[in-house]
Formats: C-alpha cells, structure tokens, sequence
C-alpha cells in the first residue's frame, strides 16, 4: 500500500484521541467536575481531535494522488481501507 504511512498515523491519532476520550468521559453533555479541568481537557480534545483530521486529510489526499481512490478494491474497503463488512470476506 502506497499510503500506509499516512493510514498507520491515523489509526494512531484515532487510539490516541479513543483512550483520551474513555479517561474523560465526563466531557460532553452533563456536569463537568470543575470548569479549570474542563477547559484543560476540552482544549487536549479539541487538539486530539484536529490531529484526527489532519491525518484523515494526509491520508485522502495520498490515496487521491496514488489513485488508490480510483480502483474497484477502494470500492470495497472503508476510509480506513479495511474491507467492507468486517473481516467476513476473502482477503483482497
């Protein structure tokens, strides 16, 4: 795979972003224990969160220049590139 750079570096921003957001499940709707913690973790969220994007962005835009996008396996596979459906089918 031409981008497995780039699809490595996503999965990790996203595990990253998954275990800050399971030590911080009071962030969202609901109480919150103070505001001084709250905005400390919503900003660490929000950093999380734009680095998710910005790699998600490398990625696409790697997978669009290799023309990895174009073939009829892309077709098949999710943004991750793992196969549709699971890991039910054949390997491709």
């Amino acid at each position: 795979m031409a981008c497995e750079e780039e699809l490595n570096a996503l999965r990790q921003a996203q595990e990253e972003l998954a275990r800050y957001r399971d030590r911080h499940p009071n962030v969202g709707p609901g109480p919150v224990p103070t505001p001084s913690d709250s905005s400390e973790v919503l900003q660490r969220l929000a950093e999380l969160t734009a680095a998710v994007q910005q790699k998600q962005a490398a990625y696409d835009l790697c997978r669009g220049q290799t023309g990895e996008g174009d073939s009829i396996e892309a077709l098949m596979r999710d943004d991750t590139g793992m196969p549709l459906g699971g890991d039910a089918g054949p390997p491709m």
